[in-house]
């Protein structure tokens, strides 16, 4: 009996085995179909003509129109058509209901999503629109939901392997997809880094960990004394976008040139997506975000325009002192009256678990993040908590902006255009083709007290008393005399400049370099700025290197790596294996000085210490070689030993042979997908792992996380979009772009554009339909009458 019972239940696992595999195996293999079709006729309602998409041979879309809305109409179909699962997934995310398809994985993110109101803030936003760019925005949905709803549709391969369903799209969503975008972009000043820093010290000089750079800074905008460099403010934050802009007298056309590198990870799919669109020949080329109508990156024929991170500080927090006995009331430090918070209960649906509710607890000034969703805490006192002040966010009409910029057609125009652009805090560089060059910090910037934006403690209520420098306020130029404009996440303006913008910038190391590289030529064009562009010279390397080189080897086998970084040029070429050499020791540096100041609990983002192992080794700060105070070892010791470190890792990591070592075996970056990343056999199919050039800090940048070292798989920013473009020639702007324009990993056009940007190539995007060679072509024709 017992046999039998045994029997039956080996069948019945085999059967329900055989019966879940096979369940699974029909999932996976219709999720390797499904591939839009470029081609075909589709009756929609909500156009006032025609509309004609063709898409070329890079699978760029090209849209003919007769209006503006009938453009848009059609973008938002593309969008759709090519990427409708990276923006519900940023629509799912940022709205807290991830869990609703990834189960208990996507609690947390959702938690947090749900106290930050995305949702929320949205639906007030479309409410106090504009209202001609409300129409757009509209149209824009409308344009999505037509692809919803053709009978050509068909499913992203992520839905049909989670078994999920898309919504249709409002224009509130897009509101909701930009809010990441702030997310990803507006600055917090020194505040999180300091207050983190200070908790996790085990020695009194912790702090100084943050202060990463004491460089002179070639401001964006020069000081009123005509030169080009202002003292340095601590780079403690990374920022990783490059633009740089010169006028005709420094060109060989006679017209202005602007070069553009926004750099974000590189993900699949990208970030951005390209298109050119034509509204009765009148074009506009460029990128933009997908959910989010119009070009944020291109030109239009009369004007070209690039951005990068300002890094202004728009974002602060406070810390708030909760009851001991009564968790809905707070107060603003002792001695201060006691309050109500404001709260609202969010219900959570969690697949394959338990739903969920998360009570979140709003104050006048901001609101509560508790300290068990952050990452790391930000005080330990044991009733506080961390109130995040968000600025600028409650009258959103940078979304306006973007469409006002798509029309301008000066530089006037352009800069007028940004007046309502509230954030992120981006930095415009602006060219014309009559010859004028200008820059804008684009932004609502706050006007508030500095200690409240520079450290993190006990501030009095600022409730509806905030305060906003006026538009004419923000740091701006017009026609600059040296020629030039260049922009690379450095400090904006000197101190002659009255407000405050931020006590942290990134490093000036790129700056530095484009402004040598601007120098070795009398007059540049497309060819030089897409040179300067694809230029993998480390400037960090440039400066560690010589110091490294003062080691005395213990080991023959040391001394090769030091003979090889001695004739190194500091370029992170695929084929140099100095590069892995160099960033294994530094990595080891990073363990040896760092480590025993801070704790083990370093960030993630390891290139937050150059600074600190150059201030080292350059005499500045000796005692950071000391693990502690009474440690007898010096400087020298320490380089000998950690050299010794970095071979023996490298050895054990990739072996012997230093040709082992070339930066292509062990710099391949994981390119991850967006939902999928990291997760098992579906990352494999949808991830990407390719050779990645440029390294910290140069203008090919690829800022590697060097805590994996000697491999080196994941960088926090790199290049993924990069543009270049001559005024006197508009039509022959060049771009390159990580990634492709499709999102289904089955799709010819889902990373077909990687191998070009990484060899440096370009390419351009037609706007004449006679030089298009379309892979593709789709006509939408209104299915009523047009509108009178």
């Amino acid at each position: 009996m017992i046999k039998r019972v045994l029997l039956w239940t080996m069948i019945l696992a085999l059967v329900i085995g055989m019966a879940l595999s096979g369940y699974i195996g029909l999932t996976l293999w219709r999720a390797h179909g499904g591939v839009p079709d470029w081609d075909g006729s589709f009756e929609v309602t909500g156009l006032d003509g025609p509309v004609e998409i063709l898409r070329d041979g890079n699978g760029v879309p090209h849209l003919f129109a007769s209006s503006e809305r009938d453009a848009l109409f059609a973008q938002g179909f593309v969008h759709a058509q090519d990427r409708l699962w990276q923006m519900a997934l940023n629509r799912q995310t940022l709205s807290g209901r991830l869990s609703e398809w990834m189960g208990p994985l996507a609690l947390h993110s959702d938690r947090v999503s749900r106290i930050l109101g995305h949702s929320e803030m949205a639906e007030r936003l479309w409410a106090q629109f504009p209202a001609d760019e409300r129409e757009l925005l509209e149209v824009y949905a409308a344009g999505v939901n037509a692809w919803l709803e053709s009978p050509e549709f068909k499913r992203p391969p992520e839905m049909v392997i989670l078994h999920v369903r898309p919504e249709r799209w409002r224009p509130e969503d897009s509101f909701i997809v930009y809010r990441g975008v702030h997310q990803v972009l507006s600055g917090y000043g020194q505040e999180p880094a300091s207050a983190r820093y200070a908790l996790l010290a085990e020695h009194v000089d912790a702090l100084d960990m943050i202060n990463t750079s004491n460089q002179p800074v070639p401001t964006i905008i020069p000081p009123v004394d005509d030169t080009s460099l202002q003292p340095a403010l601590p780079g403690k934050e990374r920022g990783f976008s490059n633009s740089w802009l010169v006028s005709g007298a420094h060109t060989a056309s006679g017209l202005p040139l602007l070069a553009n590198d926004p750099q974000l990870p590189a993900t699949l799919p990208n970030l951005w997506y390209l298109v050119h669109s034509s509204v009765d020949g009148q074009s506009v080329v460029g990128a933009g975000l997908p959910g989010i109508p119009g070009v944020g990156i291109g030109h239009n024929g009369r004007i070209a325009w690039g951005v990068t991170n300002a890094m202004i500080d728009v974002n602060d927090i406070a810390l708030i002192e909760t009851h001991p006995d009564d968790e809905g009331r707070f107060r603003r430090g002792p001695g201060e009256p006691w309050q109500a918070f404001e709260t609202r209960s969010e219900q959570i649906r969690v697949r394959f678990g338990r739903d969920q509710t998360e009570v979140v607890q709003v104050t006048p000034d901001g609101l509560m993040l508790p300290r068990r969703l952050l990452s790391s805490p930000l005080t330990d006192l044991a009733q506080a908590e961390a109130e995040f002040r968000f600025h600028g966010l409650d009258q959103d009409t940078s979304i306006a902006a973007i469409l006002r910029l798509n029309r301008a057609k000066s530089v006037a125009d352009a800069i007028d255009a940004l007046s309502a652009f509230s954030g992120p805090p981006l930095n415009f560089s602006i060219a014309d083709i009559e010859g004028r060059i200008g820059y804008l910090a684009a932004a609502r910037i706050p006007d508030r007290p500095v200690e409240h934006a520079t450290t993190v403690g006990f501030w009095p209520e600022d409730g509806n008393a905030r305060r906003y420098l006026p538009a004419e306020a923000n740091p701006r130029l017009i026609d600059p005399v040296p020629g030039r404009i260049v922009t690379a996440n450095q400090r904006i303006v000197g101190d002659e400049y009255p407000h405050y913008l931020s006590d942290s910038w990134a490093p000036a190391d790129r700056a530095w370099r484009i402004h040598e590289l601007l120098d070795q030529r009398p007059a540049h064009d497309l060819d030089s700025f897409q040179a300067m562009q694809n230029d993998r010279l480390s400037a960090v390397a440039r400066r560690l290197v010589p110091l490294l080189l003062a080691v005395e080897a213990a080991d023959p086998a040391d001394q090769a790596l030091v003979d090889l970084l001695a004739n190194w040029d500091f370029r992170f070429d695929p084929e140099s294996s100095a590069p892995t050499v160099f960033l294994t020791w530094y990595e080891m540096l990073v363990r040896a000085i760092v480590e025993p100041r801070i704790g083990p609990r370093l960030p993630t983002n390891r290139s937050l210490h150059y600074g600190n192992i150059e201030a080292a080794l350059n005499g500045e700060r000796p005692e950071w070689c000391q693990a502690e105070s009474d440690d007898p070892r010096d400087c020298a010791a320490l380089l000998a030993l950690t050299l010794n470190q970095a071979r023996m890792a490298l050895e054990q990591g990739l072996g012997a042979d230093l040709s082992d070592w070339r930066w292509a075996a062990a710099g391949r970056l994981h390119m991850p997908h967006l939902g999928f990343a990291g997760l098992p056999l579906l990352d494999g199919w949808f991830s990407r792992l390719t050779p990645f050039p440029g390294g910290p800090e140069s203008l090919f940048t690829n800022d590697i996380d060097a805590a994996t070292a000697p491999v080196f798989h994941r960088a926090i920013f790199n290049s993924s979009l990069q543009a270049v473009y001559d005024l006197g020639d508009l039509e022959r702007a060049r771009f390159a772009m990580a990634g492709g324009q499709s999102g289904h990993f089955r799709s010819p056009f889902y990373d077909n554009l990687t191998a070009a940007l990484i060899q440096g190539e370009r390419f351009e995007i037609p706007v004449d339909p006679a030089l298009i060679q379309p892979t593709g072509r789709i006509l939408l024709r209104p299915s009523a009458p047009a509108r009178d």
